[in-house]
Parts: structure tokens; sequence; C-alpha cells
């Protein structure tokens, strides 16, 4: 057993393992009732047009400029911590090069 779990099978099957646990306990949490638990019956058409008022909720307010927007942001912060990193570096390589490799870092 302890062979298998050293492997790359026995790996990749802990990890599968550890995130359903995780993603269950979540999931338990999410269906936890708030006071007093009550039952409600639905009908069926009851039940479609809650799951129609609420793709009409989603969907009014996911449109392509919100995305457009959020991926521009995205990209944007991205790039500027990219740019922040490279400066860095370079600065730290001209500041070793002036005191002539005597900066140590570690």
């Amino acid at each position: 057993m302890k062979n298998f779990f050293h492997s790359r099978a026995g790996k990749i099957l802990s990890v599968l393992m550890s995130v359903l646990a995780l993603g269950s306990c979540f999931m338990l949490t999410a269906f936890a009732a708030d006071g007093d638990a009550t039952v409600v019956q639905m009908t069926p058409d009851q039940s479609i047009n809650a799951a129609k008022g609420l793709f009409a909720e989603v969907t009014g307010t996911l449109n392509f400029a919100n995305i457009a927007k959020v991926l521009s942001i995205g990209i944007g912060a991205a790039i500027g911590i990219w740019l922040a990193w490279w400066g860095i570096r370079k600065l730290i390589k001209v500041i070793t090069k002036a005191l002539n490799g005597r900066l140590s870092l570690n």
C-alpha cells in the first residue's frame, strides 16, 4: 500500500480523493438549512418558472460587455504584475553589476 501511494497513480488518486472530500464539505454547507427547516412542495410549473427566472436574471447580469470588462481588467493586472517583476529583476541586476557582485539576496 505504501508503494502504491508513492507511485504516480497513487499520488493522482490521493489528490482526486482529497479534492472530492473537500468539495463535498463545501457542498454540504451549501445545503444547510437556515433557521427552521421546512419542506416546500413545488409543482413542476413552479419549478420551471423559478428556473426561467433564475436564467433570465443570470443572462441579464452576464453580458458580453461585462465579460469583456472583467477580462480586460484581469489582463491589465497581469501585464502590470509582469512588468513590475521584470523591472525589479532588471534593477537587481543593475545594482549587483554596479557593486561588482557583492550584493546577495539569499
